[in-house]
């Protein structure tokens, strides 16, 4: 949360945060979160030596993105292995806040 924080503006709690997958490797161990908040872009601060843009998308235009190397690999790859399963949540998190399809 504090990440998100540092690197977004964006204000996350417990209970808007869920750990969706662990990326493991010899060298590196990275956890992928979904974050379950209604944030406009306007109230994004990104910090500029770790996050060069930001932009809602649908999930299918995600997998757009990164069939075409518009993403980093390494969320091509966690779409690649847990792309049904984020699917379902974003489904399941829209139904509760919104419709998250409506994103670009």
């Amino acid at each position: 949360m504090r990440e998100l924080f540092e690197e977004t503006g964006i204000r996350a709690f417990p209970g808007e945060i869920s750990l969706e997958w662990t990326l493991t490797t010899d060298s590196m161990l990275r956890d992928f979160y979904t974050v379950h908040k209604d944030v406009g872009l306007d109230r994004l601060v990104l910090q500029s030596t770790e996050v060069c843009a930001a932009k809602w998308v649908t999930f299918d235009r995600l997998e757009e993105m990164a069939a075409n190397g518009q993403t980093t690999r390494t969320v091509a790859k966690w779409l690649a292995n847990r792309g049904d399963d984020l699917r379902q949540r974003v489904r399941e998190i829209s139904s509760g806040i919104g419709d998250l399809d409506k994103a670009e």
